[in-house]
């Protein structure tokens, strides 16, 4: 890393393991770093965003993991790089993607996600990103259109707003319930009041069926031949129940429109509760016809 003089570093296709030495970033004067096809591992180092005049970075076929370092978009004379058949994971930097010399840029076979930034469009068959099966984009062949939780496409804008990119990570000072993701606030206020109307009904239909099982016990111990009964039987049957409308005659001479007849009638006042009990809560035993 003392080496600021030297322009090419060459160690591709050895055994060199462990991690990429941070103090690399020192070597100010280096135009292509190769690593390629070794065994090294853990986080690309973002110093070497400090490398202004390299063109070529290639890290292929290693065991590098973490996140691409949006430092990387920084290098302004860098045309390739190379990060494919490793084990890097998250989004691709949008800052990396509009890098003003990039020409090559090779993330196959890790398991990157998220939106590809618009802007490597401008790649063409320099952009190869295949085998990573969490990553979408819009007017990339083998990509699934992006769609966010409500199936809209985030890459259009509304009223020329410009979209925030998803791989940019902006500080927050939330530390208040105000600050809440609202869809998950939605979300749960939904699956409350389902839960809540579900409850209520549940306890509405058994209390129903609970007070008409009550009120049937009666009717239950009549055998099935009872509702065979004739009138006559029928009636013996109300009249050895105690209730206000034994009293309640009729004959075949009632006129229900007569004048007499509505008079008797008003006098004749029962609640639910006394037709309920009078009808043996309307057993077929008490059918008239």
């Amino acid at each position: 890393a003392t080496l600021t003089q030297l322009t090419d570093l060459y160690l591709n296709v050895n055994n060199l393991s462990g991690g990429i030495p941070q103090e690399m970033g020192n070597m100010s004067s280096l135009q292509v770093l190769q690593l390629c096809y070794n065994n090294l591992s853990a986080n690309v180092p973002t110093q070497l965003g400090s490398l202004k005049n390299l063109n070529v970075l290639a890290l292929q076929y290693n065991h590098l993991t973490g996140a691409i370092p949006a430092s990387l978009g920084d290098l302004n004379m860098l045309t390739r790089l190379d990060l494919s058949f490793n084990q890097f994971f998250g989004s691709i930097p949008v800052k990396l993607a509009e890098a003003p010399s990039l020409q090559i840029l090779d993330i196959r076979n890790n398991t990157l996600s998220g939106t590809v930034p618009f802007a490597l469009h401008r790649l063409n068959d320099g952009f190869q990103y295949e085998n990573n099966a969490g990553l979408c984009g819009t007017g990339f062949a083998s990509l699934e259109v992006c769609t966010d939780s409500y199936g809209e496409d985030p890459n259009k804008s509304d009223n020329g707003k410009k979209e925030i990119p998803e791989s940019v990570n902006l500080p927050s000072n939330c530390g208040q319930s105000q600050c809440l993701n609202p869809h998950k606030h939605s979300h749960a206020g939904v699956i409350s009041g389902v839960v809540v109307v579900a409850l209520v009904s549940v306890i509405g239909l058994s209390m129903f069926l609970w007070y008409r099982r009550r009120k049937q016990k009666i009717g239950s111990t009549t055998s099935a031949s009872d509702s065979m009964l004739n009138t006559d039987q029928a009636d013996k049957v109300c009249r050895r129940g105690a209730s206000p409308l034994i009293s309640l005659e009729y004959s075949n001479g009632w006129d229900p429109l007569s004048k007499g007849s509505w008079e008797a009638l008003e006098s004749f006042m029962f609640n639910l509760e006394d037709v309920q009990s009078a009808t043996q809560h309307f057993s077929e035993v008490n059918f008239l016809g």
